[in-house]
């Protein structure tokens, strides 16, 4: 365990971070304890040394009184060599009151010794009248006794009691670090399982976050679990879409091979019968000029007039389902990521040309904008179809109800780097509390009415895609302008004079 507490230390993260600060701590207040307490120790056995030297050399002054008095040197030296042992001193030194030497036990220097000096006295002798008087006379000085110690006691229990101190401290701060380990594990194990939790969402893998506990690390569990389930909804979003597209893809491609096979047929006879009127046109015409030039009721030219009109328009009429059949094969099929260059109003001409079953039949005015200079962009087009189709049908639906006072405007304009689109209408507009969540994936007011709540939130990614920007005003009652910004392409826009906009300003009629 406890070689797995080391490993897990010396392993990078917030837990090696904060067990390093909590042992660099505790070490630090280890150290000045350890400092502290052998300061006053120490100090406390100064204080008692000079105790014991003291109380030494009182009572060597005592014992050794009658031999100094008598002058009896070999007696002082043997007290002094007794008391060496007994008392653990250095050195003893006698002397006189003048300074003169009696004896001292060595010639150590006492540089650096601690000593002790005693003054050794003996009683005077009175006379009778000093007696009487009761003079208090002092006692007379015979001498003084030194006494000195190395300190070698003194440093030897120092000695000990540091180390005593220091093997203490360090077991302190052993156990200290060991303890904190094991709180920093239990508290860090929600953070663990965040991170497993964040691996799993990274690898692909859905999964709840369950941390058992109240702090800020259940927080963050929580947050983590609601954007992965966001994810997951956006993910299912996506799934939704494509499977939806793929669908609409085989099924327009299979109604489009049916239509245009016919389609084909009839352009082909068309082409036919074109021919055939030409060639025999001088034919009947001159058969007109000799018989009556009327026949069922009309004249000759007319009639032949008519004709060509007829094929005329079968010719555009095919060319008109060729082209919507190959919007609806493009939009259904997409171009995956692929971006190309176009210019915005020829693109918004391609969407409105799939939107003509419905605008058809919309009864309100419906115009379309373009405004210099033409605004040219780098795009998806099939997710461009995407976006402007799913805000048209918002707008046609929101202006339903108001007949032939309802309009739509679709405006695109180019100003500096920025290519804009905007698409807006004057019908019930949108509660300002739902203005926030349009794009939120399934949200919709509409969902009993055929609606899924996935088109803004996919038009949203879409233009995020294509780094643009996507915004909403609207006021309830008066309408809602969406307006979205591109970046536009500044280079050589002679590529797109050959195929100017139809339109400038006009109210679009559908054909």
């Amino acid at each position: 365990m406890i070689w797995s507490a080391i490993r897990r230390l010396a392993s990078p993260g917030f837990r090696r971070k904060t067990l390093l600060l909590v042992s660099t701590f505790t070490a630090l207040i280890t150290i000045a304890y350890i400092g502290i307490f052998s300061y006053h120790i120490y100090s406390q056995k100064q204080v008692t040394d000079r105790q014991r030297l003291k109380a030494a050399a009182q009572l060597l002054s005592q014992v050794m009184r009658s031999d100094l008095y008598v002058g009896n040197i070999q007696s002082l030296m043997e007290t002094a060599q007794s008391a060496l042992n007994t008392f653990d001193l250095s050195k003893i030194r006698v002397t006189l009151p003048d300074g003169g030497l009696v004896m001292q036990t060595s010639d150590m220097p006492e540089t650096g010794m601690a000593a002790e000096t005693v003054d050794i006295t003996i009683d005077q002798t009175l006379s009778p009248a000093e007696a009487i008087a009761q003079a208090d006379l002092p006692r007379q000085t015979i001498g003084t006794v030194s006494v000195f110690s190395n300190g070698s006691e003194l440093r030897r229990d120092a000695r000990k009691t540091l180390a005593a101190l220091l093997m203490t401290g360090c077991l302190l701060w052993v156990a200290v670090s060991y303890i904190g380990y094991l709180l920093m594990r239990r508290l860090t194990s929600s953070f663990d399982r965040l991170v497993e939790g964040i691996a799993a969402i990274e690898a692909g893998r859905i999964e709840q976050i369950s941390i058992d506990s109240h702090d800020e690390a259940a927080t963050i569990g929580k947050a983590i679990n609601r954007m992965s389930s966001a994810i997951f909804s956006r993910e299912q979003a996506k799934l939704i879409q494509a499977n939806k597209m793929a669908s609409l893809g085989l099924l327009v491609s299979c109604v489009g091979h049916e239509i245009n096979n016919p389609n084909s047929i009839i352009r082909m006879q068309n082409e036919l019968i074109s021919h055939v009127v030409n060639d025999a046109e001088p034919l009947l015409k001159k058969l007109a000029e000799t018989h009556d030039d009327h026949s069922g009721g009309m004249k000759f030219s007319e009639g032949m007039q008519l004709l060509k009109e007829a094929l005329t328009s079968i010719h555009e009429q095919t060319e008109r389902i060729d082209n919507v059949i190959g919007d609806l094969r493009e939009y259904a099929a997409g171009t995956g990521s692929d971006r190309e260059i176009v210019a915005l109003p020829h693109a918004v001409e391609s969407i409105m040309r799939l939107l003509r079953p419905q605008t058809r039949t919309y009864p309100g005015a419906l115009e379309v904008i373009q405004e210099e200079p033409l605004p040219i962009i780098a795009t998806n087009k099939n997710g461009l179809q995407q976006v402007v189709i799913n805000l048209m049908q918002n707008a046609l639906r929101a202006t339903a109800t108001k007949g032939s006072q309802g309009q739509v405007t679709i405006r695109s304009w180019g100003e500096g780097e920025w290519a804009w689109l905007s698409v807006s209408d004057n019908g019930c507009g949108i509660h300002p509390d739902d203005i926030s969540r349009l794009c939120d994936p399934f949200f919709s007011r509409h969902l009993d009415s055929g609606g899924t709540g996935l088109g803004l939130f996919i038009a949203r990614q879409i233009v995020e895609e294509h780094d643009g920007t996507i915004e909403f005003q609207s006021e309830l009652g008066k309408g809602t302008t969406v307006t979205i910004r591109f970046h536009a392409i500044n280079g050589d826009r002679q590529n797109f004079s050959a195929e100017p906009c139809r339109i400038n300003r006009l109210e679009y009629t559908p054909q």
